[in-house]
């Protein structure tokens, strides 16, 4: 095989029925998968993952490297995936996100202009949502309506891992994600990076992939406070986002937001 256009990095985690059809949405793709590779990375994993996916591999139209080892660590997870990578273009894909017919093509078009290209992960909920559940697909669904917005000035919160591609060049000048980065939110420390690098990102809707998560209420306040922590610990590497901090909060006015952020970043466990 002549060296691959695309390096399609997957990180997954006791989650083998999501991955095989995240792959064999993979292979149903309108460009040319013969042109990529695809690394799946399981972490941990204490389920049959790593077999039934290099079982699926002799007969994918794509080359299929399966990689493992124990990080339980989302950065660490994608930075090894990045190792084994031999192509110019990274694209990075959760294993909950199940790629429409188009998602690479748009990826691969639209890096002929741009350096980080966003794609469109449309939220999927259950049949029988929670009132949760549904508020959490209107926050998406508005999140990405604003960064698809004429005139969307981008920032660090508008980068998502779960379905993003960029040059490996600029990826691996950066030195991929902070694995110092505890919990979560390592997506946005990478993000802010690379802007500072000057990537320009842009938003892609045909680069559509249907998104999973069907994460309970419990799960998601244990995120929040994981989130938490990972907002200190991103305003503790780039100092001039502090000021951000918290802004979220409207009644709460000078003095009393500066001692919360100071509170915050003095103890933020």
């Amino acid at each position: 095989m002549k060296q691959p256009l695309l390096s399609i990095i997957i990180p997954t985690h006791n989650r083998r029925a999501q991955v095989l059809e995240t792959l064999r949405a993979l292979a149903a793709q309108s460009w040319p998968m013969a042109k990529a590779e695809v690394i799946v990375v399981a972490d941990a994993c204490e389920d049959d993952t790593v077999e039934q996916v290099r079982a699926y591999g002799p007969g994918a139209p794509f080359r299929l490297l399966v990689l493992a080892h124990s990080a339980r660590s989302a950065a660490r997870t994608r930075n090894y995936g990045v190792q084994h990578a031999s192509s110019p273009t990274l694209l990075f894909l959760d294993d909950d996100v199940i790629p429409c017919r188009d998602l690479v093509r748009a990826h691969v078009q639209a890096q002929r202009d741009t350096n980080v290209v966003l794609g469109y992960s449309k939220p999927m909920v259950p049949a029988r949502a929670s009132w949760f559940q549904r508020d959490a697909r209107r926050w998406w669904e508005d999140t990405y309506r604003e960064i698809g917005r004429s005139g969307h000035r981008f920032t660090y919160r508008d980068f998502f891992s779960g379905n993003v591609s960029m040059p490996t060049s600029l990826f691996r000048q950066l030195e991929g994600f902070d694995e110092t980065i505890t919990g979560r939110l390592e997506d946005y420390e990478l993000g802010v990076r690379l802007l500072k690098a000057g990537a320009r990102f842009v938003f892609e809707p045909a680069a559509l992939g249907f998104h999973h998560d069907y994460t309970d209420l419990e799960k998601w306040l244990l995120r929040i406070r994981m989130e938490g922590v990972a907002d200190i610990q991103i305003g503790q590497r780039h100092p001039e986002l502090r000021s951000q901090l918290f802004g979220h909060f409207e009644t709460l006015h000078g003095r009393w937001t500066r001692l919360l952020r100071d509170a915050a970043f003095i103890s933020p466990m």
